[in-house]
């Protein structure tokens, strides 16, 4: 008896455990808090935005600015330099993609 509880305990923590691995578990333990996303993003936006006003143009990448684009649960901040876009998160795996629209001015959630 003592057996079979203990068998279907592990099965129980084993098909847990392959749930989460399949089943972005971002979207149901750490909901995104866009007030710190939107933040972050702003630091990242203004250090853009003055490269361009100095320079005419565009940085190339991130990493030019000396940003620190560390991990995060969603991701890394995605940064395209022909229209100087950025983004986070993946709609596909994460449920939204926070992204700065330049023509409104403010920080968007596609979800």
């Amino acid at each position: 008896m003592n057996l079979v509880k203990f068998s279907v305990i592990i099965l129980g923590t084993i098909l847990f455990i392959l749930i989460i691995k399949f089943v972005d578990s971002s979207i149901w333990f750490f909901p995104p808090d866009f007030k710190k996303l939107k933040l972050k993003g702003d630091e990242i936006r203004l250090k853009i935005e003055n490269y361009r006003d100095i320079n005419n143009a565009y940085p190339k990448s991130l990493e030019q600015l000396n940003i620190n684009n560390s991990i995060t649960w969603y991701g890394y901040w995605q940064y395209n330099p022909s229209g100087g876009v950025i983004k986070i998160g993946d709609y596909s795996r994460d449920g939204f993609t926070l992204f700065w629209n330049k023509n409104s001015q403010k920080w968007e959630v596609d979800s």
